[in-house]
């Protein structure tokens, strides 16, 4: 892994109730900040990292913005991400 693992999560509220939506109909799009001492270009995929510690691919690029990378990671669920790559 080339990032640290960052868990995501979307929560709806009404009033006082507090659902987590744990499955979406579309890809929802995370960003992962790649720090400078990584090599954007050695970035190979996302994935998920699952509770029991496997690991499975999610649709990944790498995007620049204002002169800092990022991983953007596409999943249809909440999940723990990280970016993986060769280095």
């Amino acid at each position: 892994m080339v990032t640290q693992p960052r868990s995501f999560s979307i929560t709806g509220t009404y009033g006082d109730q507090i659902v987590e939506i744990t499955h979406f109909n579309a890809y929802v799009e995370r960003a992962i900040t790649i720090l400078r001492d990584v090599d954007p270009n050695q970035i190979t995929t996302g994935i998920v990292v699952e509770a029991d510690g496997t690991t499975r691919h999610v649709p990944t690029k790498v995007v620049q913005q204002d002169g800092q990378y990022y991983a953007m990671i596409n999943s249809l669920t909440n999940s723990t991400y990280a970016s993986f790559g060769i280095q």
